[in-house]
């Protein structure tokens, strides 16, 4: 499309302010209908953990694309009980078995996609110099939607039971150093 309207958006420490998060954030409470998320690594503060379960809990389509294994063990670790627990307000989560996926995109509604350098950690919202394109255009977010869809059935819904003892602590473990990860 000729008409294709886009803002980028830097995030670290030499800028101002967390504008990066801040817009992140404010489009997921401004959803309406969808949030599709793929990410390598999802280890999210509280902010960002809570507009995902409440969106769910409003009944919107809340879906999470990861990789099975990622490159970074501990965050694999970490992730675990977060993604539990949106699995129990109604988020979907998935699991590419075989790829390590390493995009990272946010598709609001029809409206806006996000693509960018961020993972959704900490580290990367506060810590690390980042930078993402958030697209405004009907046509390039269903492109990035039908992406995320066509992804989406190569994956496998994760699991939602508990795990064993030994996994457990190693969660919890994790999850106690999620904000340096």
């Amino acid at each position: 499309p000729s008409n294709v309207r886009a803002q980028v958006v830097a995030s670290g420490p030499d800028v101002e302010g967390d504008p990066f998060y801040d817009a992140v954030l404010s489009t997921l409470y401004d959803a309406k209908e969808r949030i599709w998320i793929v990410t390598p690594y999802f280890v999210p503060d509280d902010g960002l953990f809570r507009a995902l379960m409440l969106q769910s809990r409003l009944g919107y389509d809340v879906r999470i694309v990861l990789p099975a294994r990622s490159n970074h063990w501990i965050t694999d670790l970490a992730r675990g009980r977060y993604l539990r627990q949106l699995q129990q307000s109604g988020v979907r989560v998935f699991i590419h078995p075989t790829r390590m996926i390493h995009a990272k995109l946010i598709v609001i509604d029809g409206d806006i996609a996000i693509s960018g350098s961020a993972n959704l950690d900490m580290r990367s919202f506060y810590l690390n110099y980042e930078v993402a394109m958030f697209l405004y255009s009907s046509a390039m977010v269903e492109q990035v939607a039908h992406w995320i869809g066509a992804l989406i059935h190569e994956c496998r819904v994760a699991p939602t039971s508990k795990p064993g003892p030994l996994r457990q602590w190693g969660e919890d473990l994790a999850w106690l150093a999620s904000p340096l990860l």
